[in-house]
């Protein structure tokens, strides 16, 4: 919880390095972690894919160009479960 002062930030951000030290994570595993809402998930899907679609396009990696299909089709279905979601949402 932000305290609202630099310092309780400070502790804050402290008090998270330490969780991550024992549990031998990164902040960026916690971060991936989170409980987040579908648009940002989705979105989320979109940009891990950014430094393959460079490598791929712009240096013609073709493992870059693998990894960026294998995205698409989980993005693919990651989709058609929101798909079904909203629309059981609508229908209750």
């Amino acid at each position: 919880s932000f305290r609202g002062s630099p310092e309780g930030l400070e502790k804050d951000f402290f008090l998270l390095k330490a969780y991550c030290c024992i549990h031998g994570l990164t902040i960026l595993d916690l971060i991936k972690h989170l409980p987040m809402n579908p648009y940002q998930s989705l979105l989320n899907a979109v940009l891990e894919m950014e430094k393959d679609f460079e490598k791929f396009y712009d240096k013609s990696n073709a493992a870059a160009g693998t990894r960026v299909r294998k995205g698409l089709q989980n993005l693919k279905a990651k989709a058609q479960e929101l798909r079904l979601d909203v629309q059981s949402k609508k229908t209750a």
